[in-house]
């Protein structure tokens, strides 16, 4: 499927959610390590609740998944980014998501005692190196939400 035909598909075949990219003063990018999957690592993610804006999700994801909280919005991406999962999930094909860049408080220490068992590692990656790490097929999402958000070089 190309990326033009992804984005004909109707809205409702998608999972709302958002991602939180957190960056530092460097410019590198915040990944976590997942817990299930323990070769992927990604950005914080989630879905969106029936009566949340995606500012108040993605602010409660970051809290949830990653125990910061200590973040501020910087922008948000101006159009939403679809993948395909790898096989779909009920009646949902994938997941529709509004990208954020954050940024941490500098004194900021990332420990993941205080979060929910998402993740279970974190590390700090240019964006150069985050491709080895990110799975095959978000890749073309995590490109298109980077360019949204002007964090691609």
């Amino acid at each position: 499927m190309t990326e033009i035909e992804l984005y004909k598909i109707d809205t409702s075949n998608f999972r709302q959610g958002v991602v939180g990219v957190i960056t530092d003063t460097n410019n590198n990018l915040l990944l976590f390590q997942r817990s299930d999957r323990t070769h992927e690592w990604q950005f914080p993610q989630g879905g969106l609740k029936k009566t949340e804006t995606a500012e108040q999700a993605v602010l409660r994801e970051i809290r949830e998944e990653t125990g910061l909280q200590n973040i501020q919005i910087i922008k948000k991406s101006e159009m939403k980014i679809r993948y395909l999962w790898p096989k779909a999930r009920r009646h949902l094909l994938g997941q529709e998501q509004t990208w954020f860049s954050l940024t941490l408080d500098q004194n900021t220490v990332v420990d993941l005692k205080n979060a929910d068992d998402s993740f279970i590692a974190a590390r700090w990656m240019t964006e150069k190196d985050i491709w080895s790490h990110v799975t095959l097929w978000k890749q073309l999402a995590y490109k298109n939400g980077l360019t949204q958000l002007g964090l691609l070089k």
